[in-house]
């Protein structure tokens, strides 16, 4: 990828509103995955352990942002949706089989669709997903982490994952 192109996407991320960061973060675990996928059924361990590994970070920094505030079902339903693609992540790396992955995929894929549908409809309403407030900085770039104030999952994106490649 050339400077450019780099800057901005890194510019794109820095400026993104908290639904669109858990959007990107979604479609790199999901990109990720299927890197991973393809160089396990190539028998590209090396490779297919690197995919694996940036999706499972992707996941991981998904669970860790879901607020349970207001609905702390929903967020309990949705961490179990994420932990089932993280474990499914973790078992194909250790058997060397895509059935887990391709389970994963399916479920990313299909939150990535809602969540694209949800941002839609309320962007056509004139609202937003959250509303996003400072809360604290991120140790790493110092930069503001954000809360959200009316979804169960659109939270801070704390950075560390590469959301370009």
């Amino acid at each position: 990828m050339n400077r450019a192109t780099e800057e901005y996407l890194q510019s794109s991320v820095m400026t993104a509103p908290p639904e669109r960061l858990h959007l990107l973060v979604v479609e790199a675990a999901i990109r990720y995955a299927r890197v991973g996928r393809e160089a396990l059924a190539a028998r590209n361990y090396e490779r297919s352990f690197g995919g694996l590994t940036k999706a499972r970070e992707c996941v991981a920094e998904l669970i860790s942002s879901i607020q349970t505030d207001p609905n702390p079902e929903l967020a309990d339903r949705l961490r179990g949706l994420f932990l089932f693609c993280h474990n499914g992540l973790v078992k194909a790396d250790l058997t060397r089989t895509v059935e887990p992955i391709d389970d994963a995929i399916r479920i990313l894929e299909l939150h990535r669709d809602t969540w694209k549908e949800l941002i839609l409809k309320l962007s056509l309403e004139g609202g937003r997903v959250t509303s996003a407030r400072p809360v604290s900085a991120d140790s790493t770039t110092g930069l503001p982490a954000f809360a959200t104030a009316t979804t169960a999952t659109a939270a801070p994106f704390e950075g560390g994952l590469d959301l370009t490649t």
